[in-house]
């Protein structure tokens, strides 16, 4: 059950981001990317903390599952929607990885996400 909880905690927070950035991006304001990413970070490091190391890939998945799709369409854009500009080294490195396929990309953070809950369970 506490799993649960704290994936829900963890999918709330990624929607709040995604919103929030997304009115940041509405606002023309600059995004500061390596301090958020510092913020989520130092939050799942609590999370590893207090509970367990597995939260960690669990956590950094399920912003991965979340935050993207949700930031589209807070921003008004289809789901599916990749930037081609973008200053984030996150966005470029998954460029790099998966191409503009937006669903191979989300296959495998939903498909590592699901193995790593079921692995934690397992173990």
């Amino acid at each position: 059950m506490t799993d649960l909880i704290n994936n829900l905690i963890f999918a709330t927070f990624n929607l709040w981001m995604a919103y929030y950035h997304a009115q940041l991006f509405k606002a023309n304001k600059r995004i500061r990317h390596g301090l958020w990413a510092a913020l989520y970070l130092g939050v799942v490091g609590v999370f590893c903390l207090l509970f367990t190391w597995w939260y960690l890939p669990i956590m950094i998945l399920n912003r991965a599952v979340i935050f993207s799709p949700a930031l589209n369409l807070f921003r008004g854009f289809p789901i599916n929607y990749i930037s081609s500009s973008t200053t984030s080294i996150i966005d470029k490195i998954e460029l790099k990885v998966f191409g503009r396929n937006w669903y191979k990309r989300m296959a495998w953070y939903v498909g590592l996400f699901v193995f790593c809950l079921i692995l934690k369970w397992v173990l």
